[in-house]
C-alpha cells in the first residue's frame, strides 16, 4: 500500500492528463466508491483494466450505518448557540 493513491473527493477520476500520469506513478489508485454507484465509462474502463480499485468504506472503516444515524440524531437534539433552535440538516 506504500505506492497507493487514493482519489478523492470524488468519485470518477477525469478524464484527462491527471487520471494518466497517476496510473503511470503510482502503482494502484484507489477511489471511495459507495456500493451501487454508476461509473461514468472512463471510470469503470479504468476498473476493469484494474488500474482503479474501487474501495468500499464501510470494510475499510469496520462500522455500518449505525455511525451515521448516530451523528444525524446527535445533530437533531444540538441546539444552536445563537438561537437555542434545534439544529435541522440541510439534506432533509
Amino acid at each position: 500500500m506504500a505506492n497507493t493513491a487514493i482519489y478523492y473527493p470524488y468519485i470518477n477520476p477525469p478524464a484527462d492528463t491527471w487520471t494518466v500520469r497517476s496510473v503511470l506513478y503510482w502503482d494502484r489508485i484507489e477511489s471511495i466508491i459507495p456500493h451501487g454507484v454508476v461509473l461514468s465509462h472512463s471510470t469503470q474502463a479504468l476498473v476493469d483494466e484494474g488500474l482503479l480499485t474501487p474501495v468500499n468504506w464501510m470494510s475499510v472503516a469496520e462500522v455500518g450505518y449505525e455511525v451515521a444515524d448516530d451523528f444525524v440524531s446527535y445533530c437533531y437534539v444540538r441546539r444552536s448557540p445563537r438561537t437555542n433552535a434545534p439544529l435541522t440538516s440541510r439534506f432533509s
